[in-house]
């Protein structure tokens, strides 16, 4: 990669332009703390036809006490260049709506059926 090629983040986006980082770690606590679980996002860089992309995976283990957390709950993930979403704040959003869904199926097979 050539230095020159790359803008510090400061010149290439604004501060009032786009969310910083607090703003994401206030979007990942606050369903960590409505759906009672740990989140992990993980961002990769990848090639997607040749191109460079962005994979945001998120993985969603249980924090409730007496429940094991070894394997997640849900998982989710997505490439940023695939799906049209244009910022990481997107990105995340993306990945715990698709998370929000798989744990609430998850829930709904441990419900129980009660009798009419």
């Amino acid at each position: 990669m050539v230095l020159e090629e790359v803008l510090p983040l400061a010149q290439s986006r604004g501060s009032l332009n786009s969310p910083d980082w607090q703003d994401i770690s206030t979007i990942i606590r606050t369903f960590e703390g409505t759906e009672q679980v740990d989140i992990t996002v993980e961002l990769t860089h990848t090639m997607v036809m040749g191109a460079s992309a962005l994979l945001v995976a998120a993985k969603a283990y249980s924090n409730k006490k007496g429940e094991q957390a070894a394997q997640p709950l849900a998982s989710a993930s997505a490439t940023c260049s695939a799906t049209g979403l244009r910022t990481l704040e997107a990105a995340v959003i993306h990945v715990l709506y698709v998370l929000d869904f798989q744990i609430a199926v998850a829930e709904l097979g441990k419900a129980e059926v009660k009798p009419a």
